[in-house]
């Protein structure tokens, strides 16, 4: 049956219920909304129940404003749940046609792609998420700035107020310092290589189950970003520092040369006699010895940077001094160790050469002249610092 909404309303024709067998089902109504007529159908989806009887109170008014505007696409919901489409139309001066096709399934089929699409989404940010932290993380094996990214990723993903990082003693936030209030959530941080940490977070309510997985991820991936970097420190460390004293080697020194400020100098100390210290007293002895002229340099001026050079010898660099200057701070140093050191009341002393370093390029020519003066010393009775011979 086709009804033309356009043409002006006639009384109602007989023989409109044959007219409707193929189509939904069909009620016929006045407009107050007292039924006139129904098609099997209808009796079918209501169970032979009045059409107002099955639907809300909500849907019996919006009912009640179909019956006097007529239109299509109206949503009726029954007392049980089930969502009617309804199509109102004219079909006389006095009466309304409503066609009727119970939508529930496509009604909960279309909720539930809404829910599988916000799952969707939701799996797509936390794969964006995962990726962009294994990014960050992986791109760094600085603790600091690990730390810094791990509780910014985590807290714009779960939108935290505040996200720390605690590791290996040391403390990071985003994006500002902790609130003093106890955490709302907080997840270990365990590493082979250094003491375990923790991530800890404040949000105004609590996770979801997604959010956790998500966050209990992003804590594993940081946990070995940490762990890496621990170890990377610890492997940089030996191999920059002598493993006994603790002090720069070589290659740590010259590592850390274009660092200097300059104009700078350079200085190059023998321990005197140590030899004989080992020879009488046992190497364990020297080994002391050895200790306490660290522990002596590791307390002068942070900007000095002393280095273990081999054996008994060690150089020190004193950036953004002279000649002059470094020979009277070397010098003090020495008397420091002879009246601080001390091995049966026999002093320890050392012999040294200065020489004045204009750029990390002229360190072995520097150094070389350090050691010529450091011969002079030795020459001249030990126990001294001696200045390079001016160009």
């Amino acid at each position: 049956m086709t009804v033309d909404a356009g043409v002006p309303a006639a009384p109602v024709e007989p023989g409109w219920l044959e007219a409707c067998r193929d189509l939904d089902a069909a009620i016929l109504v006045d407009r107050s909304g007292g039924e006139l007529e129904r098609n099997p159908r209808a009796d079918v989806l209501t169970g032979g129940l009045p059409l107002a009887e099955l639907i809300t109170q909500e849907s019996r008014t919006k009912l009640d404003r179909v019956l006097v505007a007529p239109r299509a696409g109206v949503e009726l919901i029954t007392v049980e749940g089930a969502v009617l489409d309804v199509a109102a139309v004219d079909v006389g001066t006095e009466a309304v046609l409503l066609v009727i096709r119970d939508v529930s399934r496509y009604t909960a089929a279309a909720a539930k792609l809404a829910i599988v699409t916000d799952q969707l989404s939701r799996r797509n940010r936390d794969l964006s998420t995962l990726y962009e932290v294994s990014a960050q993380l992986s791109s760094t094996l600085n603790l600091a700035e690990l730390g810094e990214a791990t509780c910014q990723l985590v807290g714009e993903y779960i939108g935290a107020r505040t996200v720390t990082v605690e590791i290996g003693g040391q403390h990071y936030s985003w994006p500002g310092r902790a609130p003093d209030v106890p955490a709302s959530g907080s997840l270990p941080l365990a590493m082979a290589h250094a003491e375990a940490g923790a991530l800890r977070w404040w949000r105004e309510s609590d996770l979801d189950a997604s959010e956790r997985r998500l966050v209990s991820l992003v804590a594993g991936r940081a946990a070995v970003g940490f762990d890496n970097a621990v170890l990377h420190a610890s492997v940089e460390r030996q191999a920059d520092h002598d493993a006994l004293t603790g002090l720069l080697n070589r290659a740590g020194l010259t590592r850390l040369l274009p660092t200097v400020a300059y104009p700078a100098t350079v200085a190059l100390l023998d321990l005197d006699h140590f030899k004989q210290v080992n020879d009488q007293h046992g190497h364990d002895t020297g080994d002391h010895v050895l200790l306490r002229v660290a522990e002596t340099f590791r307390a002068l001026r942070s900007t000095e940077i002393p280095a273990r050079w081999g054996g008994e010898e060690f150089v020190l660099v004193l950036p953004d001094t002279s000649v002059d200057d470094a020979v009277t701070a070397i010098d003090r140093v020495r008397r420091r160790i002879s009246s601080t050191i001390r091995i049966e009341g026999e002093p320890i002393t050392f012999s040294a050469g200065v020489a004045p370093l204009g750029s990390a390029e002229e360190f072995e020519q520097a150094l070389a002249a350090a050691d010529d003066a450091l011969y002079r010393a030795k020459s001249a009775g030990r126990d001294r610092v001696e200045p390079a011979d001016r160009p």
